[in-house]
């Protein structure tokens, strides 16, 4: 996607918004790497995630995040 169109999206603005919610550094590091998606059945896969985590939270609250710790290695 070029540079214009992720200017007109305010992409770096969501970046942004989202490293701010993230509590481990390898999240921040996906984060600051991830593109917009142009496959519709990756973007329909992640809908349908994204979907059944808010009916997880709204049955069973939010987990507690701010104990994960870095698992990378």
């Amino acid at each position: 996607m070029d540079e214009h169109t992720l200017s007109v999206l305010e992409f770096s603005k969501i970046k942004k918004q989202l490293i701010e919610k993230i509590s481990t550094a390898t999240g921040e590091l996906i984060v600051e790497n991830i593109t917009p998606k142009i496959d519709l059945q990756l973007i329909f896969n992640a809908q349908r995630e994204t979907t059944e985590m808010r009916e997880i939270i709204s049955y069973d609250g939010t987990p507690p995040f701010s104990r994960l710790e870095d698992i990378k290695d």
